[in-house]
């Protein structure tokens, strides 16, 4: 992701779904998700990736969203 980034969205659906694994998957799937957020690092657990994959998608489509929105945002500043 990126690190000029200072926050994320943390969807309610994502909450729903870690919450059905135990304690411990449940921490190391919130780890992933704010290493990859602030750290662009990929989650090296092969238990967590799958459910890491489905939440990335999303992560990464906010991202790009985001990207556009700032673009323009800069172009108008520059009018």
């Amino acid at each position: 992701m990126s690190k000029e980034k200072d926050s994320f969205v943390f969807y309610r659906d994502w909450y729903q779904a870690v919450t059905t694994c135990d304690e411990s998957t449940q921490l190391k799937l919130y780890r992933a998700i704010m290493e990859y957020v602030f750290l662009d690092l990929q989650p090296r657990d092969p238990t967590i990736q799958l459910a890491f994959s489905i939440i990335q998608q999303r992560l990464d489509a906010d991202r790009q969203k985001w990207e556009g929105i700032k673009e323009k945002r800069s172009q108008a500043g520059r009018r």
